[in-house]
C-alpha cells in the first residue's frame, strides 16, 4: 500500500511549492538542460542534499522559484533531505520512450511526478507536465479518500442495523 503521507512529504519537498505559480501557461522559464539523465539525476540530488533552492529553480525553472518566497525554509529543509535519504536508498531511471524518463525513488518505488523530458539540447524536467500529474494525484487522492468515507459509512450503517433496538430478536 502507498503511504500517502510519504508522497505528500515527497510532493511538497520538491515540486509541491510550485503548483500555485505565477506565469501563464505559454510562457517558459529558462532552465537548465542537462547532457544526460543521470547528469540530470546527480544534479537534483546534489541540490536537495545540500539545500540548494538556488539549483533547483535553475532546474524546475521560476514557477518554483516564486513558491519558495512563500514556504518556510526549515519545513523544506526537511522535505529535500528526506528525499534525498529516500533517492540514496533506492532510485531507478525508467525509460518511457526515447525522449522520456520518470524516476522512481525509494523503497516504495514512487515514481517522481516531474519527468525528463529530451529537446534537441538535451534533457530538462518537465515542470509543466509534472504540474498536471501533480493535480491528477492529489485529485486520486481525494478520491480514495472519499472512498475510504464510503466504506466506513457502509460499516457503520452494518453495525448499527446489527443491533435488536425493540427486543423481538429481528
Amino acid at each position: 500500500m502507498i503511504n500517502r503521507g510519504y508522497i505528500g512529504m515527497l510532493l511538497a519537498a520538491i515540486f509541491g511549492t510550485a503548483i500555485a505559480g505565477g506565469q501563464t501557461p505559454d510562457s517558459k522559464p529558462a532552465q537548465q538542460v542537462f547532457p544526460t539523465t543521470q547528469a540530470a539525476v546527480d544534479t537534483l540530488l546534489e541540490a536537495c542534499k545540500d539545500n540548494d533552492s538556488a539549483a533547483l529553480v535553475r532546474m524546475l525553472g521560476d514557477r518554483y522559484g516564486e513558491q519558495l518566497k512563500r514556504i518556510d525554509d526549515a519545513e523544506e529543509r526537511q522535505h529535500r533531505r528526506a528525499f534525498y535519504d529516500k533517492a540514496r536508498a533506492h532510485l531507478e531511471i525508467e525509460k518511457q520512450g526515447d525522449a522520456k524518463v520518470i524516476l522512481i525513488v525509494g523503497r516504495e518505488l514512487w515514481p517522481l511526478p516531474i519527468p525528463l523530458v529530451k529537446e534537441a539540447t538535451g534533457w530538462r524536467f518537465d515542470t509543466d507536465a509534472g504540474l498536471e500529474e501533480l493535480q491528477a494525484r492529489r485529485i486520486g487522492e481525494n478520491e480514495l479518500a472519499v472512498i475510504d468515507v464510503c466504506h466506513e459509512y457502509v460499516r457503520m450503517q452494518t453495525d448499527y442495523a446489527a443491533v435488536d433496538r425493540d427486543g423481538d430478536e429481528v
